[in-house]
């Protein structure tokens, strides 16, 4: 299955941004005119179907670096509904996409080796600092360990979830100690051009 949209556990709940929903439908109306258009339309309750919470972004406006505006935490169940009222193609995929989530979501609650695996690599963040970080040493993009910490499985080969499994385990097992290894190594290399270079890509894919 391929990835369209994230999904995030809150407060013991999958949810999905109402933003990245509604630029993933790709509608035309602004984004607050269509969120409560919708809400008013359908009588989704706040506190229960959705919140609203107050975000900053970065503006490639150097005069104004920041903007702050609002966005809206969605159950998967509004997201749902409000993907299939669009009655599009977009809006048909993103439905069958939260569908599919959440029967993966649904074994990963009941499966002990979901709830392992997703464990240790959310331990592993911990320690790297963030998903980005350990997504580096393991070698895949953010948004595919955000699938894994979310017991999406069934979209993984053996192959990678052995690959996640292994790093993230090394890195809980060592804690702080592993860039200390990884530092004592590159220390090791006699040539001092080539293990200053070592240390610049090191830090620059945020391994160290």
């Amino acid at each position: 299955m391929q990835y369209l949209i994230k999904i995030e556990q809150k407060d013991g709940r999958n949810t999905v941004s109402a933003r990245e929903l509604h630029s993933f439908l790709q509608i035309q109306t602004k984004f607050t005119t269509w969120i409560q258009r919708r809400i008013d339309e359908y009588g989704f309750v706040d506190n229960q179907d959705y919140s609203i919470i107050s975000q900053i972004w970065e503006t490639n406006n150097p005069k104004n670096p920041k903007t702050e505006g609002v966005d809206y935490v969605l159950t998967l169940d509004m997201a749902k509904e409000l993907a299939m009222v669009e009655k599009n193609e977009r809006g048909k995929q993103a439905r069958r996409y939260f569908i599919e989530c959440e029967k993966t979501l649904r074994f990963a609650v009941e499966s002990p080796q979901v709830f392992n695996l997703t464990k240790i690599v959310t331990q592993a963040v911990q320690v790297c600092g963030s998903q980005a970080k350990l997504a580096k040493r393991i070698g895949v993009s953010t948004g595919t360990l955000s699938q894994a910490i979310n017991g999406q499985l069934s979209l993984f080969s053996n192959e990678m979830l052995r690959q996640i499994e292994k790093v993230s385990r090394k890195i809980v097992d060592k804690g702080a100690g592993y860039d200390a290894e990884i530092i004592e190594d590159v220390m090791k290399i006699e040539d001092k051009a080539l293990r200053m270079k070592l240390f610049r890509t090191l830090r620059k894919e945020a391994v160290l």
